[in-house]
């Protein structure tokens, strides 16, 4: 049987969470930066997000004009949560190489989780306009639904769903935005697809229970809760989901994507 959590869920897909971010100064480890990201890339694939940091900021150091340490640490610092930092090792790259897809990518998520969309829809104008890119709409998309353009964020949703159909991340992210634009049925309906969908989660579920929520449909909202909360938990997001319909679209976004920021769009 689940243990159901005790805390409330309310996601847009893109959650990461504050970890440290240590340096790593043995001597006894390689000096070639080579050898170094190579080292970081297999930490950060076992979770150790600290270590892997170091390791990439040592490989920088050794070799400050290569991209991979550079890349590897925005993106794993990202994956920790540390946003700004982030944003500065993205920032090098683009010194270096100016339209490097991977950085303004990493630049673009950096300022989306610093709530900076504006910036973020300016670093992904800079990337090629003749290929569509699913993780570059997913980007340009919450960018959009951030600032409250509800209508081009869900155009970019579906520019990348039609080159990835099955994308949870773009498909949860359009029902979101319909359910931000009032467009109930059309939320919950696209909502409850993601969540028959192999590999959906509990922050999918949680969403849908967002979209119900909205809806003003409390006895939907608590089923779906149910699933992954205890009856606390639940209580307190009918109670939020409450809160949010009494507020202005604007403050119902701003609530919303606060309560979520630290994000990364894929």
């Amino acid at each position: 049987m689940t243990q159901r959590r005790r805390t409330p869920v309310l996601s847009v897909t893109l959650l990461a969470l504050l970890a440290a971010c240590g340096q790593v100064r043995d001597p006894g480890i390689s000096a070639d930066p080579a050898s170094l990201v190579r080292m970081a890339d297999r930490t950060r694939q076992a979770g150790d997000t600290g270590t892997a940091i170091g390791l990439y900021r040592r490989a920088h150091e050794v070799a400050p004009n290569e991209l991979p340490p550079l890349l590897g640490l925005g993106a794993t610092l990202m994956e920790a949560g540390a946003a700004q930092e982030a944003l500065d090792a993205y920032s090098l790259v683009l010194k270096l190489q100016p339209e490097n897809p991977a950085a303004l990518r990493g630049q673009a998520n950096a300022y989306l989780a610093l709530n900076l969309p504006r910036h973020a829809l300016e670093s992904l104008a800079l990337l090629a306009a003749d290929r569509v890119e699913p993780r570059t709409e997913a980007a340009r998309g919450l960018a959009h639904d951030m600032l409250g353009d509800h209508p081009a964020a869900q155009a970019s949703y579906r520019r990348g769903l039609a080159v990835e159909p099955n994308s949870l991340s773009l498909r949860n992210n359009l029902g979101l935005s319909f359910a931000l634009a009032g467009d109930h049925p059309a939320a919950i309906a696209t909502l409850r697809g993601v969540i028959e969908t192999p590999g959906a989660g509990p922050r999918h579920r949680q969403n849908l229970a967002l979209a119900y929520g909205l809806a003003g449909d409390a006895a939907g909202a608590a089923a779906v809760a149910r699933l992954d909360l205890d009856e606390p938990a639940v209580q307190q997001n009918l109670a939020y989901y409450a809160l949010l319909r009494s507020q202005t679209p604007e403050e119902r976004r701003n609530a919303v994507f606060g309560s979520t920021q630290r994000a990364r769009a894929r």
